[in-house]
């Protein structure tokens, strides 16, 4: 089968996942992925045939090729040019309102990974993509079961939709020879990585943390992502024991960050699924997360790390201090989530469960056109 992903996201997590499935994909289908020429090279994948197109650096350059139709002609001719048998986007993007219409000749599926906004995310425009998204593509892929609930109770037909969860995260890759962090070093060191926004829980954290430092006094809480401060810099201003990275993180130093702690906290008030998770526990590290969305579909609870409520700090500290309180119940966590993580998530698994979408799309795609 020939695939063509197209994958215009610049950084973050979308587009490792993107990355990491078309590594594995290019093992099992003739493969070409395009992405954008400004995509942060940490996370785009070897030994895969890539397609860069400029999207631009900043946001007016951005805006500009965004509003030249230059732009969408290129791909559209290297899509012609590589005649695939699926497009897949593996990520949401703007560039799809012009794309997607264009390239509809072709069998589509779209992975959303977020079905609804995340609070305090996300506009109408967002709504109005996701929509135009889901209603131009053959299938839809989502990354969690809570996901796929979500679409149904959004309207979208249950034949159309399909989960292939969320894959693991290692540092590096194959072709590196780098795998996996070293086991949890014993410095008590809590890590909160990833964009900071209301959605993720930051103040809860933050007023758990004196509990754990009442209870562990040499704790150490290291928070790592771009993103508004303000609203949480009276309760930082009285908390010792704090490191804040407040700037987007590359690949290589969140890979050491990881090695200097012993757990990561992600106790989010509403989730779809979690890139952070995925990292945190394919890399060895246990994870302290909330009960909300497809969390608990990663996390389990009592063996690869605690779930606790929602905006709760006092669950959230306990979960904590007895973690950071039995180093060799933690070391265990942190191989049963690597193990437990990799047997359910490796990418070759999900690249064949992809692969059957595909073929699914275009069975879907060949029957609606044999009715027009």
């Amino acid at each position: 089968m020939r695939v063509m992903m197209i994958c215009l996201n610049r950084f973050g997590g979308t587009l490792k996942c993107a990355s990491r499935l078309a590594q594995s994909l290019s093992r099992q289908a003739d493969l070409k992925l395009v992405v954008s020429a400004e995509a942060d090279a940490d996370l785009l994948p070897g030994g895969v045939d890539t397609v860069r197109f400029r999207t631009g650096s900043s946001a007016g350059a951005n805006l500009a090729r965004t509003l030249n139709p230059l732009s969408y002609h290129k791909i559209n001719r290297a899509v012609k040019m590589f005649n695939p048998d699926v497009l897949h986007f593996p990520v949401e993007h703007l560039w799809h309102f012009v794309l997607q219409p264009l390239l509809g000749r072709l069998p589509m599926v779209q992975t959303i990974h977020d079905p609804s906004r995340h609070l305090g995310e996300g506009s109408r425009l967002y709504d109005l993509l996701r929509r135009k998204e889901l209603s131009w593509c053959d299938r839809i892929i989502v990354l969690s079961e809570d996901s796929r609930t979500c679409l149904l109770k959004q309207g979208v037909a249950e034949s159309r939709v399909d989960v292939v969860e969320h894959g693991v995260f290692t540092f590096g890759s194959e072709e590196d020879g780098q795998t996996h962090c070293p086991p949890p070093p014993g410095s008590r060191r809590i890590l909160f990585a990833g964009r900071i926004t209301q959605y993720k829980g930051l103040d809860v954290l933050l007023k758990a943390f004196p509990i754990v430092c009442r209870r562990i006094p040499d704790a150490h809480l290291t928070i790592a992502g771009k993103g508004d401060l303000e609203s949480y810099r009276p309760l930082l201003a009285s908390l010792p024991g704090v490191v804040v990275i407040n700037r987007y993180v590359s690949e290589r130093e969140l890979a050491s960050l990881h090695v200097q702690s012993d757990i990561v906290v992600a106790p989010y008030l509403e989730a779809s699924q979690s890139g952070v998770i995925a990292m945190a526990l394919s890399n060895g590290r246990p994870v302290v997360a909330t009960r909300v969305g497809a969390l608990a579909e990663q996390v389990e609870d009592k063996v690869t790390g605690h779930l606790v409520p929602p905006k709760d700090p006092a669950a959230l500290a306990d979960a904590i201090i007895a973690l950071l309180s039995d180093y060799d119940g933690l070391l265990r966590m942190a191989d049963d989530g690597r193990k437990r993580y990799e047997q359910r998530f490796g990418w070759d698994y999900l690249a064949s469960k992809t692969l059957a979408v595909y073929r699914k799309a275009l069975d879907d795609w060949l029957s609606r056109t044999e009715k027009r």
